[in-house]
């Protein structure tokens, strides 16, 4: 008789954030074939971790490479130092999700801040979604970890949680190593 085990969300936040923690956890595994992860695939084994085919190499060459892959986060990085990831952090993320970057990318790139960001998230002049709000919320975190708080981008889609997951190696400084994204992989 085949029994569901019960995985509480604050049991996998636990300790340390990784994400070989959630590729590897039975629950999430039963989950998946299941097919109750909502836009996973039932016959997925493993969660792919983002960016695997990322070179050993350093900051630099990790943002020229999202540069390239992406004109609108190429134009709006340049405007700071590839070593501020307050501000490649944000873009980055922000860049990722259309309707948010189309309303408020030309004022940050003018501001050469998250002001306009956060004076939506203060005052909203349009109505957003869900995963729009946490976009906007993790921005202005990255801009000001401790002003802003974010939580678990858990309503991001595939694309913009590897985006999340890139935006917090930017936010660092560092770029992601083989062995990391080994690691993750189990």
């Amino acid at each position: 008789m085949l029994t569901e085990a019960k995985v509480e969300p604050a049991r996998l936040l636990a300790g340390p954030l990784s994400w070989g923690r959630f590729a590897g956890h039975a629950g999430v595994d039963r989950s998946i074939r299941l097919g109750r992860l909502g836009a996973m695939t039932p016959n997925a084994d493993r969660l792919r971790p983002p960016s695997a085919d990322l070179p050993e190499t350093g900051l630099a060459d990790f943002i020229d490479r999202l540069r390239a892959q992406d004109p609108a986060f190429a134009e709006a990085s340049v405007l700071y130092p590839d070593d501020m990831g307050e501000w490649q952090a944000a873009v980055y993320l922000l860049t990722g999700c259309g309707p948010v970057w189309r309303v408020l990318g030309a004022g940050a790139m003018a501001e050469r801040s998250m002001a306009p960001v956060i004076s939506e998230i203060e005052t909203p002049r349009r109505p957003w979604s869900a995963s729009e709000d946490e976009v906007m919320a993790w921005a202005a975190h990255f801009w000001e970890l401790r002003r802003y708080p974010a939580k678990f981008p858990s309503t991001f889609q595939s694309s913009l949680f590897e985006r999340w997951i890139a935006a917090l190696h930017l936010r660092d400084g560092r770029a992601p190593t083989a062995r990391m994204v080994q690691a993750a992989a189990g």
